[in-house]
């Protein structure tokens, strides 16, 4: 790319050096210059030649008007064919009166076959024929863009010549252009941000742009595209490219902290810019094009305006440390000087010369690559910023999975020695206080605190990811039967089962999630209420399984929160009276999920309900 870029600087250096010789020996032939703006758009030659002409140096600057320019050329006596070459091409319609012609040329110009000019070169041309004495032509022109017009007369070889180095540049600047579009767009593939994205597509439009400003589009394409459907589609390039800059900024000056007002003032260029584009649709004057031009200065200036007092570092993200503002600054600062010299040369406001000719394109080239080279260096500060956080996070992460690890170990530790006095004081409660009021108390309390180291182990595994699943098809009925007689919850529990409950899953894991649910419904529940248990096969995305339910009234502590119920250490306000640790219904939720099942609450009608979906 860079050996590129030197390449392309070397034949833009060569060609607008070389535009000064040029222009020497053209003023040989061509004597002098003088304009006459027909605002009715219907004189006649036979009309025009009465006129009163303004002279005029090097190119006319006529802005953007809604009438017709006729340009008035005293050419030099010849012996030889002369070629009168009339620069950009992005003008409409050229016809040329020239009373040494046998006959009247065919037009020229961007609605016109490229084939039309004398001589097939970027440029629009006409030969005209020798003459021995001085004489006067008249060209008639007529556009919708910019009265920018250069005319220049030489011989055919040094045409020849200049229209080569031309093509030359032209080709080179819409080679780099396209380069510069397919790096964004890799780039934009490779790493899915916004702002890359925007500017790949700013870039696109920018080699449309390019190609058909510079000819080389109607050259390659003049047989296969009408020229006005073509002249058409160049409109629009021109129309919608600042919609895509004023997109493409906003998004970026959004990484230092683009104020809310600035916000709102880029939004309303943008509603503007669409303005401009739809009224191309229904209009295509001069207005339009008017319009769209001071838009895109005024554009460029409030990029300048919102990089010095549009941004708020404080509240900017970690892009914003791969493209210093400073740097930022300094480029949209540049970019207003260039596009200064651009603007005011289409607006007919600075004289007309070689330079205000090619002032869009040196914008463009100098302003496209100093642009690319500043993304190029973003994204690979981006790539080092993100490596940097993606180490930094698998060190966070490592410390954090070792952290887990040594607290599994500390809890593992701690549950065993817990667990061997608590035997022991089973065996003293169960043999010193046997038949007293105490019993109930002390058993409860032992069966307490051996509930909450059971819960902090499993919740250990969960977070350590280590709990080990092993599926096996049982009976429903008979599992849940089986728990209700450990808890001996027989006499006041329901369950009512469908035929042949059948399910494939983990019998230890799901006797927790049941288990959690169960206790629950005791503890909580009113003394000698009934809980209810109700299955029933359902299929879920066409995975059939078996649907649980378990109800129970609300006891005096009330409902837990819907929003809250299976979040970790989440207790009901009420129930803090009563020992438990807050991990049994995450527990519930962590475990279904483990086992690919389905848990949710409902709270109706003073019930609490509890619903599992388990696969069979």
């Amino acid at each position: 790319m860079k050996k590129l870029t030197i390449i392309f600087f070397l034949i833009l250096a060569n060609f607008l050096g070389s535009l000064p010789a040029y222009a020497k020996n053209s003023d040989q032939y061509l004597l002098s210059q003088a304009y006459f703006e027909d605002k009715s758009n219907s004189l006649s030659i036979s009309q025009i030649e009465q006129k009163e002409f303004i002279p005029y140096q090097e190119a006319l600057t006529g802005g953007y008007k809604t009438g017709t320019f006729w340009l008035k050329l005293k050419i030099a006596a010849n012996s030889q064919p002369l070629i009168l070459k009339i620069r950009p091409v992005f003008i409409e319609e050229i016809e040329l009166f020239d009373s040494a012609l046998p006959q009247q040329k065919p037009l020229v110009g961007n609605k016109y076959p490229w084939k039309a000019s004398d001589i097939e070169a970027v440029s629009y041309n006409f030969e005209l024929a020798p003459r021995p004495a001085e004489r006067e032509i008249y060209l008639r022109i007529k556009s919708v863009r910019s009265y920018l017009v250069n005319a220049e007369v030489m011989p055919l070889a040094q045409y020849q010549k200049s229209d080569r180095q031309e093509l030359l540049v032209y080709a080179a600047y819409s080679t780099l252009t396209l380069l510069i579009a397919l790096w964004l767009l890799i780039s934009w593939v490779l790493h899915r941000e916004l702002v890359l994205g925007i500017f790949a597509a700013q870039q696109i439009f920018a080699f449309l742009h390019t190609s058909l400003h510079g000819g080389i589009f109607k050259i390659l394409f003049d047989d296969y595209f009408d020229p006005i459907r073509m002249n058409s589609f160049f409109s629009f390039l021109v129309v919608t490219y600042p919609l895509f800059g004023i997109l493409a900024n906003k998004f970026l000056l959004r990484d230092y902290g683009l104020k809310k007002s600035f916000n709102a003032v880029f939004n309303l260029l943008l509603f503007f810019s669409s303005l401009i584009i739809t009224l191309n649709f229904l209009t295509n004057q001069p207005l339009t094009f008017n319009l769209n031009s001071l838009l895109v200065f005024i554009t460029i200036s409030f990029f300048l305006i919102s990089s010095l007092f549009g941004v708020d570092i404080n509240q900017s993200t970690l892009k914003a440390d791969a493209l210093p503002i400073n740097v930022l600054r300094i480029f949209y600062f540049f970019n207003l000087a260039l596009w200064t010299i651009a603007i005011f040369s289409l607006q007919g406001w600075l004289p007309g010369g070689d330079l205000a000719l090619h002032s869009l394109h040196i914008y463009s080239m100098v302003s496209g690559l100093v642009f690319f080279f500043l993304l190029q260096y973003r994204a690979k500060a981006l790539l080092k910023i993100e490596s940097s956080r993606t180490m930094a996070l698998k060190s966070e992460a490592d410390h954090e999975r070792k952290q887990r690890e040594e607290q599994s170990m500390l809890m593992a530790m701690l549950s065993h020695e817990i667990k061997t006095p608590l035997s022991v004081l089973k065996l003293v409660v169960d043999e010193k206080v046997s038949g007293s009021d105490l019993e109930g108390h002390a058993n409860r309390a032992v069966n307490n605190i051996n509930f909450i180291i059971e819960r902090c182990l499993q919740l250990g595994k969960i977070d350590a990811k280590s709990t080990q699943v092993h599926k096996k098809t049982f009976r429903l009925d008979d599992f849940i039967n089986n728990l209700l007689y450990q808890f001996k919850t027989q006499s006041y529990t329901s369950l009512t089962c469908h035929e042949n409950p059948i399910v494939h899953t983990d019998q230890d894991i799901l006797r927790i999630i049941v288990s959690n649910i169960l206790e629950n419904a005791i503890k909580y529940s009113p003394k000698a209420s009934q809980i209810y248990i109700e299955t029933s096969a359902q299929d879920i995305n066409g995975t059939p399984g078996v649907h649980v339910q378990f109800i129970n009234d609300v006891g005096s502590m009330g409902a837990p929160d819907p929003q809250h119920v299976f979040k970790k250490y989440y207790r009901n306000s009420s129930a803090t009276k009563i020992s438990g640790s807050g991990l049994g219904l995450y527990l519930v939720y962590e475990l279904m999920q483990l086992i690919g099942g389905l848990v949710s609450y409902q709270f109706q009608q003073n019930k609490v309900i509890f619903k599992l979906w388990i696969p069979s």
